[in-house]
Formats: C-alpha cells, structure tokens, sequence
C-alpha cells in the first residue's frame, strides 16, 4: 500500500483518537470542576488534530473522496458527543437561556431593560441563575442574538436541546467553508481545520456557544460574494445583528463586492431591530447603548490575560486601564492601516482577526473561533497551534493557581515564537530569491 492511499486510514484512525478524547471528557460531567484532566484531554485531542491537519496539507488534493465524508461524518460526531454535557465551560450559555427564557413569558419582558436581578424575576429564577454573570445587567447583545435565545428557548426548552440549533449551524459553517475553498481552487478537505478544531467542537457541542451561528453567517458571507450578491449582503447584515465584531471584516468583505447592495445589507439590520423598537412600550436603542458601555467598562475592567498582557506579567506590572484602552485604539488604528492596503479579501480578514487577538487585553478561547475559517484558506502553524492550546483560557479554568503559575505563558510564548520564526524564514527566503533574481540579470 502506497503513502497516499494511508492517508485516509491515517485520518479515520486520528478521528477515533480524537473522539475517545471527546468521550473522556463526556464521562467529567461538570468539565469547570475538572480543570487537569479537561487540559489533559484537550490537548491530546489537540496533539491528534495538528496531525490530522498536517495530514490534510500535505496531501493536497491527492485525498479520496472518503476522506471528505470522514471529515464531516467525524465533526458530526465530536459534537453530538459533547451533546448531553452541561455547558460550565461559558456563561453566554445561561445568560442566552434567561434573555430566552423571559422573553417567553405572557406578556414577555424586554430584555433590554429588566436585568436578571430585578426583584420580579424572583419566582422565575432556577438552579442556573447563580451562573449567571452580571446579573445587575439588562442584555448587551444585539437584537438577532435576542431573537434567536427567544426561538431557541421556545423550541428546545430544555439545556441539552438549545445546543442543537449551534450544533447544526457548525455542520453549516463547514459545508459553506467547503463550498469556498472549492471556488478558490484549493481541496475541500481543508475544511477540517474548523470542523475538527477541539476549539470548535467544545464551544458547540458543550457550551452551545451562539458563536456558531455567528460563523456560519460570516464564512456564508464570504463565500457568497461575487456570485449571488445579494445574499452576501444579507448574510453579512445577520451577522452584523447577531454579533459586532462582523463590523471589523468589512473591509475585507467589501473588498470582494462587485456591486454595493446597501439595502439588502441594511435589511435584515432593520428587520432583527422592529420586534424590540417599542417592546413593552420601550424605545431599545438607548437601553442597548448603555447596557453595551455598560458591558464593555466590564470586559476592560476584568482579569487581563490577552497576549497585550504578557509583557507587564513577566515584569511583575498590571495591564491599567489606559493600557488597555490605548491597546483597542491600536487596533482600531491598525484596522484603518490594513484597509488602505490592497490585500487579498481572505489574507485581510485574517490579518484582521489575528490582530485583534494580539491586541484584545482580553481573551476568551471562542474569540479565537472567528481566526479558523481564515486559516483555513491560508494555513498558519502559529495560529493553528495557538488555536489547539487556547482552551488554557477558559474562564473557568483561570484561578488563583493559574495566575501564581503564569500558565499564559504556555499560550502566548509558542504563538510568539512561532510567528517570529516565520517571519525570519520568509525574510530568508524573500532573500534567497532576490539573490537568485540579481544573478540571472547580471
């Protein structure tokens, strides 16, 4: 048997390695009581997936078709194996559950304006709402996000159901990544990058993260422009409505239009916005402003653990809060610097997303999710190793031992080195190249 004809062996015995990994952490139950072995199973599912994706590389478009119904079938089955888990790894979980679950009532309430603390949640409140961060809080979210917890909690009222809609979205999201990489003329099988990523399956499966709805709008988005325009412009405006930060690749999607359909992209921005412009005889839009400034003030406020962050760690400093805003202004300044640069549409949405990363003052492990369909198309052994090791980022996970080890230096010191390292050996070869370039003209 010849080498290439392995290579789907190779795969299917990495999925079963992958899934005995997913099993181990199904029989933890609560995995944010079981911080070790969750790490330990993690990344060892990790360890099978950077393989798993090397694999797929190195292969090209020499792998059977078998090997892309493998990939699919497995990422199904990751999932659905994480299915019956409580989702203790997020707390976006419970607070989607309760802006649901209080939208459900008659007559509902409008979640933009009664916090879960309100004294007249008391009844409502169940074995979750201590799970519930910010309670002092009305909802920050925008109004697709409201709309989709409202259907999600009507539909599948119980926890384990609500994962379902992520769940199929995520199949979604790698199908439409399928579909794009096909177009760009590269195998489809390197959908795998997203669709075996221990990242993703955690975040769908166990923690029925709306991020997976997010994803699948965002890649539809990309993969949809310059052929049927209108519905990228549709799905990039849900996107928008369903999470902000589809804000930050505009540029990069527009740079792929043909034609600026403003009013199919405006549309579905106003059409998620009517149910709650005069809910309960409340006007949304400022209650969303302040509850979001609100939040934000939060989010800057909290523990710093962003790659921003590691340098006043390893000196014994504390990232301040003008640091960290002189960090998101950075960002923003970097942001209009690579839109005035006429970069490839996928290249610019990754080298957006992964200075975002880079400079967030703090990071959750699903913001990396957002980095992978990018990867995807353009392969980066920094980012895909950073992606496998994030999960040391888990609020849950970060405790007094976390912050006295510096275990944050197990995440970003690889990210760093690796990239440093690509740099010197693309300055190398750029090098290698002009010499060889100088010699034939001479």
């Amino acid at each position: 048997m010849t080498l290439g004809r392995l290579r789907t062996p190779a795969l299917f015995l990495l999925a079963v390695l992958i899934e005995a990994a997913m099993v181990a952490m199904l029989r933890l139950g609560d995995l944010s009581r079981h911080a070790i072995p969750l790490l330990a199973w993690a990344l060892s599912a990790a360890l099978f997936y950077l393989i798993a994706v090397w694999i797929v590389l190195a292969a090209g478009s020499r792998l059977r078709s078998s090997a892309w119904w493998l990939i699919v079938g497995a990422a199904l089955l990751f999932r659905l194996t994480l299915l019956p888990l409580p989702p203790s790894l997020s707390h976006s979980f419970y607070r989607h559950h309760w802006e649901g679950k209080i939208q459900s009532y008659s007559p509902p309430f409008n979640p933009y304006f009664f916090a879960p603390e309100n004294p007249i949640f008391v009844p409502m409140r169940g074995p979750d709402y201590g799970r519930l961060k910010h309670k002092q809080l009305a909802a920050a979210a925008p109004p697709l996000a409201e709309l989709v917890a409202r259907w999600n909690y009507r539909w599948f009222p119980r926890p384990w159901e609500e994962k379902l809609i992520p769940i199929g979205f995520d199949l979604l999201t790698i199908l439409a990544l399928a579909g794009w990489l096909r177009r760009r003329g590269l195998p489809r099988e390197r959908a795998l990058i997203y669709a075996w990523s221990p990242l993703a399956v955690i975040e769908a499966g166990a923690n029925g993260h709306f991020i997976a709805i997010f994803m699948c709008l965002l890649v539809a988005s990309f993969y949809l422009a310059g052929e049927w325009d209108r519905l990228s412009h549709l799905a990039m405006g849900l996107a928008a409505m369903l999470g902000l930060p589809a804000l930050a690749l505009l540029p990069a999607w527009l740079r792929q239009q043909r034609r600026r359909r403003w009013l199919w992209l405006l549309a579905p921005v106003i059409v998620c916005s009517l149910p709650y412009l005069f809910f309960n005889k409340h006007f949304f839009l400022p209650a969303w402003g302040r509850n979001l400034s609100a939040s934000l003030r939060l989010w800057l406020a909290g523990y710093a653990n962003g790659g921003i962050s590691l340098l006043p760690r390893l000196l014994g400093a504390g990232l301040t809060l003008p640091v960290r805003i002189a960090a998101l202004a950075a960002f923003a300044a970097l942001l209009s610097w690579i839109s005035a640069h006429k970069l490839e549409p996928a290249r610019m949405a990754k080298l957006i997303a992964a200075s975002a990363l880079l400079l967030l003052p703090r990071l959750l492990p699903v913001y990396v999710l957002w980095l992978l369909p990018w990867l995807a198309l353009d392969p980066d052994p920094a980012w895909l190793c950073f992606s496998s090791i994030v999960v040391l980022a888990y609020p849950p996970l970060i405790s007094t031992a976390y912050r006295q080890t510096n275990w944050q230096l197990w995440e970003f010191l690889p990210l760093y080195g690796l990239l440093l390292w690509g740099w010197l050996r693309n300055r190398r070869r750029d090098g290698a190249v002009n010499n060889r370039e100088r010699s034939v003209s001479a």
